[in-house]
């Protein structure tokens, strides 16, 4: 039995809405998936009907750390806990914030676009660079999505503008508070493993192992690192559904044993 425990919907960046998602891993094989939105738990609300699939409730919250954007993921949380709910509130403030800020830059670019514009491109209540660089491909500023992030926005780009400085510490009191399993997503991405060690400190639980991003060699290092520290080991698409390069549904599955591993944990 295959599972994908990291999947966006239209409550974020996604281009699928939760019964989409359903539908298209129902079709794909799978018996349980997570929906890890961005900064949001509103997918676990807004859904007709599981198909018979296992709904894990979770989330992707935001943090950075040395100047680095980190993405902990929170699994078997309560939706309804206030603190997470709370912080969710204060990250899609900033989300909102930070998009004025790199529609500012655009302007100076020379490029007219409005956040009007951007929210019309954003189902849920989480804004982020994908509805940005969406204007921009539907202006014809870009050629496709790809190109918007590696001219404009994308990291170190010139109208790219950097989350708040959250600390993984923070992120994960916060999961914690909420009965969950904080997990470090995509730790490939760090670009090396000290933080990975620093973060396991501060109280990170579980490690993304696999990853489409994740050759071999890297699974086999989280592996180590895993059974070293006593963490659980989990894994996902990060599919955002038909959105750029990312991987789609059913295309990277992880063994339901994992699963199983984690529900003794929670």
């Amino acid at each position: 039995m295959w599972i994908d425990l990291h999947i966006h919907t239209t409550f974020s960046d996604g281009t699928l809405t939760p019964d989409e998602v359903i539908a298209t891993a129902k079709k794909s094989g799978l018996c349980a998936i997570a929906f890890t939105d961005h900064d949001s738990v509103d997918a676990l609300d807004n859904y007709t009907d599981s198909l018979g699939l296992e709904i894990i409730p979770g989330t992707e919250l935001s943090a950075r750390e040395e100047d680095k954007s980190v993405h902990v993921l929170g699994y078997f949380i309560d939706r309804k806990n206030e603190d997470l709910n709370g912080f969710i509130r204060t990250l899609k403030k900033a989300r909102v914030s930070r998009g004025e800020r790199m529609v500012e830059k655009l302007n100076d670019f020379g490029i007219d676009i409005t956040m009007d514009e951007v929210r019309e491109n954003v189902t849920g209540e989480i804004l982020g660079r994908p509805h940005i660089a969406r204007v921009l491909l539907n202006k014809g500023v870009v050629n496709n999505l790809q190109e918007a992030f590696s001219i404009y926005i994308g990291n170190d780009k010139p109208c790219y503008v950097p989350k708040p400085n959250i600390g993984v510490s923070q992120v994960v009191k916060v999961i914690k508070k909420a009965g969950g399993i904080p997990v470090l997503a995509h730790p490939i991405y760090l670009g090396n493993d000290r933080l990975i060690f620093k973060f396991i400190d501060e109280g990170i639980e579980g490690l993304e192992v696999w990853y489409p991003a994740h050759g071999e060699s890297d699974i086999e290092r989280y592996l180590k690192i895993a059974r070293e520290k006593n963490l659980i080991v989990t894994g996902g698409s990060d599919s955002h559904g038909n959105l750029g390069s990312y991987t789609r549904i059913g295309d990277f599955k992880v063994d339901y044993k994992v699963l199983v591993k984690m529900k003794l944990r929670s």
